[in-house]
């Protein structure tokens, strides 16, 4: 039946429950309080570039403790724990809060929710080359503890101290600079992403004077003199690339409550913005290069050089503009457009030329815009002429200013190979599109003459399928009364329900149907509002929503639809609210099991009486189960892994309703949650999931016989979040999470041959969903 779905609102930075975190951390550290000076934020090579383009810092959601009592004006330090060094100085320009950016870093951590969310907006104050350990350990000595871990907090004369020593390291690296004018200083342009990771950057950083009277470290000295502070040590977790070291137990999951936040503009486009405004726009200071100081007249040829600059590169783009425009002209004369593409195509390695049916297909209004785009798709490979022209503005540029020629030149050279490998994928992409869009073509062909060919022949049939339903009917009755109601169903009819969920971008109502026995593909009433998160399950012709969360809130509300009458109505709410939760039915009843909410992971079970429309108590299992997956099997309802709070499991307990009591059953072989379970064949499937680490495409088979769990062949595509049915004695895996992206595809498992196979579904069921619940249901 359906399994439970963890969500990403379930932000915890540890195994134990926030609360209890937070007091054991708060007690290990300084509690400055309103005495706090200021504070060490951390990254890594991997982070920092979005800490100083993005300006926010964060820390884990611990040390919001501390970080809630920064102002603005108050010093920040940047630590970087690959190379160990400090960097600044960068001042507060916001409050110390909870989620300023609610997905920082996560295009570096994973997941769609930050994991340091104790956070603060920063501006540089002043940019000093960064201090090693070796330099600023003696100074900050009493926020190391004794296993050498550093405290985050600073005291008022910690914090002046470290400005007086980054005062210090600026005024040596000015001191180094030629006579006569500052060293230049080429910004983010000419330092690509491995250079940042190396800490070159910050290298690069030419240190502009700050007056006396403004300097942090005189205010900060008047304001609290030289105090020194022997705070209680504490090693707080590492800042935004570090991770705690129970964060791996959490899986990256999508958040189930959207949020209008947009993403910090990533590290290149930060960077190229930089380089192109330097360049373009000389009436703008260089914001990396000191002007106190310089002479006007010395100000006046540096701004008449780089305009001359800006006139030649624009003259260059020109030139360039121009020599494009003619090579398209003469392309356009030499060949038609499939010339053009099969060029195309050869310059990127593509070897399969479109055969006729692609010609033919070109005529079609479809692949008229297509050619057209192939026309205007030129190898943006740098010609000759165009390198002749960089060279000649580099060797301009250079005795007037090396370091800026320098770096104009790798950025314009970079520009050129981005805009050459733009170029050729998208040639190869759109050579791929043309051909996927044939082959749809041919298969619509082939369909549309099948279609023909059994509307011709089922006339011809009809007589023998009545006559064949009349024996099925026949033969039902006879095994129901001889098996029970469970045993009606037969191989005709059984049909799968999957009900909800999200599609990536919206939380789902809508309900699909699927008829393995026809291939036919349906869709039902939706539900009145959208629901993911929860589980399905179904009594007679009566199919049952429970709990779950609708994007804003999560629930403990019922939903029954009525099949025959084809309508949606409430029933009586759970006990508890349960999200990520597990369903069965047996014996007409329905049973749920384990789930909860947010930072709550229940251990209950509650039982539903249809006849009295009412939920009752069962007992309480043997493990909190949160992302958990059940199914019936022999009478008994069986309950497979999940999250208790600190781990993913892989125990597995059962409950036989005339015991009343949850008993062991052996252990699956690999840790799950956010799986799926079903039985087929008298054995319990262990289907996908997250185990801390990846999405599994493992399955597992429990066979009551042998109490044992063995592998089976593993599904094409890994998945999470999804479902898993039986109907007619096959096995469906149906839509869910793979790499975190939703995915569209069921996969069908036959245990006769152990493989597992791809269904092809029509495009008006084939959306994307995860986190939707699924049962089946018997024919009448």
């Amino acid at each position: 039946m359906g399994a439970g779905r963890k969500t990403s609102t379930y932000d915890v930075d540890s195994g134990a429950s926030y609360a209890a975190d937070r007091e054991a951390f708060e007690a290990k550290q300084r509690n400055l309080g309103d005495s706090l000076g200021g504070v060490i934020f951390g990254c890594t090579h991997d982070t920092y570039e979005e800490c100083v383009t993005g300006l926010i810092f964060g820390l884990p959601r611990p040390h919001i403790c501390y970080v809630s009592y920064i102002k603005p004006g108050m010093p920040v330090f940047l630590y970087n724990y690959s190379d160990r060094k400090m960097h600044g100085i960068f001042r507060a320009t916001t409050e110390g809060q909870l989620d300023i950016n609610p997905q920082g870093w996560c295009n570096i951590t994973g997941g769609y929710r930050t994991r340091y969310p104790a956070q603060v907006k920063v501006e540089f104050y002043k940019q000093c080359p960064p201090l090693s350990e070796r330099e600023f350990r003696p100074i900050i000595k009493d926020c190391y503890d004794e296993d050498n871990k550093l405290v985050f907090e600073l005291k008022k004369g910690e914090a002046a101290s470290m400005c007086r020593a980054f005062d210090a390291a600026a005024k040596a690296a000015a001191g180094s600079l030629p006579a006569g004018r500052p060293k230049p200083v080429v910004p983010a342009v000419a330092a690509g992403p491995a250079e940042v990771a190396g800490g070159k950057k910050a290298a690069n950083f030419a240190p502009a004077p700050a007056p006396a009277t403004n300097s942090w470290a005189a205010k900060l000295s008047q304001a609290n003199g030289s105090s020194s502070s022997a705070g209680a040590p504490a090693a707080p977790a590492p800042a935004p690339a570090a991770q705690p070291s129970s964060s791996k137990n959490q899986p990256p999951i999508p958040t189930p409550f959207p949020t209008s936040t947009s993403p910090a503009p990533s590290a290149a486009s930060s960077a190229s913005a930089s380089s192109s405004q330097a360049v373009r726009d000389p009436s703008k200071p260089n914001p990396f290069r000191p002007t106190q100081g310089v002479p006007p007249d010395v100000r006046a040829r540096e701004q008449a050089k780089i305009q001359k600059a800006q006139e030649e590169y624009d003259a260059m783009q020109a030139a360039a503009a121009a020599a494009e425009e003619a090579e398209r002209a003469r392309a356009a004369q030499r060949a038609p457009a499939q010339d053009v593409e099969m060029r195309a195509n050869s310059m990127n390695g593509i070897n399969d030329a479109p055969g006729p049916s692609h010609a033919a297909s070109s005529s079609a209004p479809v692949a008229a815009p297509v050619a057209a785009q192939q026309q205007q798709v030129v190898p943006a490979a740098p010609r000759e002429d165009t390198a002749a022209q960089l060279m000649a503005l580099r060797d301009l540029l250079l005795p007037v200013d090396p370091a800026l020629a320098e770096g104009l030149m790798r950025f314009l050279a970079r520009g050129a190979a981005e805009r050459t490998t733009l170029s050729r994928k998208a040639d190869q992409l759109q050579h791929e599109n043309d051909i996927l869009r044939e082959e749809v073509m041919a298969m619509r062909s082939e369909l549309a003459y099948v279609a023909q060919q059994v509307h011709i022949q089922v006339p011809a049939v009809s007589p023998a399928l009545a006559e064949l339903q009349a024996a099925r009917q026949a033969s039902s009755g006879q095994i129901a009364t001889a098996a029970g109601p469970a045993a009606s169903a037969g191989p005709w009819g059984q049909e799968l329900y999957m009900v909800g969920g999200n599609d990536g971008t919206n939380w789902l109502n809508v309900m699909d149907i699927y008829t393995p026995a026809g291939g036919a593909w349906t869709s039902a009433q939706p539900m009145p509002a959208a629901r993911g998160y929860g589980a399905a399950a179904a009594i007679g012709r009566n199919l049952y929503v429970m709990g779950g969360g609708n994007g804003e809130s999560w629930l403990q509300s019922v939903m029954c639809y009525a099949i025959d009458e084809g309508r949606w109505f409430e029933v009586a709410s759970m006990q508890e609210i349960r999200g990520s939760l597990a369903a069965a039915s047996l014996n007409g009843k329905l049973y749920v099991m384990g789930g909860g909410q947010p930072n709550v992971n229940l251990d209950t079970a509650e039982v539903y009486d249809p006849a009295i429309d009412a939920w009752m108590t069962c007992s309480r299992m043997r493990y909190r189960r949160f992302t958990t997956a059940a199914a019936v099997m022999n009478g008994a309802v069986y309950v497979t892994g999940g999250y208790d709070g600190s781990q993913y499991l892989r125990t597995v307990e059962m409950l036989d309703p005339r015991e009343g009591k949850w008993e062991p059953v052996p252990e699956m072989q690999d840790k799950r949650g956010s799986h799926a379970c079903t039985v087929a064949h008298n054995m319990l499937f262990a289907v996908g999931g997250w185990d801390s680490q990846a999405f599994l495409d493992s399955v597992e088979v429990y066979e009551p016989r042998m109490k044992t769990w063995q592998f089976v062949t593993s599904m094409a595509n890994s998945r999470a979040y999804g479902s898993t049915v039986t109907v007619d004695g096959n096995v469906y895996a149906i839509g869910g999470m793979r790499n975190q992206m939703h995915n569209e595809t069921i996969e069908r498992y036959d245990i006769n041959t152990n493989s597992w196979q791809d269904l092809l579904l029509p495009s008006n069921v084939a959306r994307k969903r995860a986190f939707l619940a699924s049962c089946v249901v018997n024919p009448r």
